[in-house]
């Protein structure tokens, strides 16, 4: 039974980046055709905005859900590797359910009240969407499934921390500010982790938003790792993906984003609307 679930959980994960994958291209297709007030709204730096966390999170959301296939694949042939399975696809299904809804509202809203039609796919992608979060298990089944593996009998911790710190290990020079953002972040998840886990209140108390900053540490090493390869391979564009998330997951003071990440992350766009056309 628990590899039946564990399986349907992966899908469930999978089909929630679907739905944001298709939230995106909805949302952007508008956006670029689109005129309001002599412009056309992806000109819009408000637009521009929703459109790059859409495209951030879709990244983390994709990752997330094949980390969860992949270690369901390693599952098969080593038992060891079952801890780990069962972590992370808690924390993929949690995650890619929530930003499904999220993608699938911001779609919506940018479309206007067209978007509320029948006419248009993206009302049918939010009520799609919310089941998502219901399906195999809510954000508080996963969260209880992550306490458990957390305790000293599955030495979950040790397995996603030694996730984490393989991922840092590997990254490039060029990203060494991903590297101590890792760093950092992965110091608190210990913290969390010790706050949660002390006694039976703490843990009923915190666990959900433990789920919740574990999944998103566990996105953002995915995306750190995507980026290394892709800086290897001479692109540096997922590099600036990664760190937009972190100031997604790590809010910067106000008005001190990284423009460079955001421009990188626009270039991203524009050649996911070209592709699209051609697709069209």
């Amino acid at each position: 039974m628990m590899d039946a679930l564990e399986y349907s959980r992966v899908h469930n994960a999978v089909g929630s980046a679907g739905v944001q994958r298709r939230a995106l291209r909805e949302a952007l297709a508008w956006a670029k055709s689109r005129h309001a007030f002599g412009h056309v709204l992806v000109d819009y730096p408000m637009v521009q905005d929703e459109l790059l966390r859409m495209r951030v999170q879709f990244e983390a959301g994709a990752l997330l859900a094949f980390e969860a296939a992949i270690a369901f694949d390693e599952a098969q042939h080593d038992p060891e590797r079952r801890t780990w399975l069962r972590l992370v696809t808690a924390l993929a299904k949690y995650l890619t359910a929530e930003y499904a809804i999220t993608a699938a509202r911001a779609a919506l809203e940018l479309i206007g009240g067209n978007g509320y039609t029948s006419d248009y796919p993206a009302a049918r992608l939010l009520r799609d969407a919310q089941v998502l979060t219901v399906w195999e298990g809510p954000a508080n089944i996963q969260a209880l499934e992550l306490l458990r593996l957390l305790a000293p009998r599955y030495r979950g911790w040790e397995q996603y921390q030694s996730r984490m710190q393989a991922i840092q290990e590997k990254l490039p020079v060029a990203h060494d500010r991903l590297r101590k953002a890792m760093q950092a972040r992965l110091k608190g998840d210990r913290e969390a982790v010790a706050i949660a886990m002390r006694d039976e209140h703490s843990a009923q108390r915190y666990a959900r938003k433990l789920l919740h900053r574990l999944s998103q540490s566990l996105a953002f090493a995915l995306l750190c790792e995507a980026a290394g390869v892709a800086q290897q391979n001479g692109n540096p564009l997922p590099g600036h993906s990664a760190w937009r998330y972190f100031e997604e997951i790590e809010p910067p003071a106000f008005g001190m984003e990284d423009d460079n990440a955001r421009r990188g992350v626009l270039e991203l766009l524009s050649d996911e609307a070209v592709q699209s056309a051609y697709v069209i």
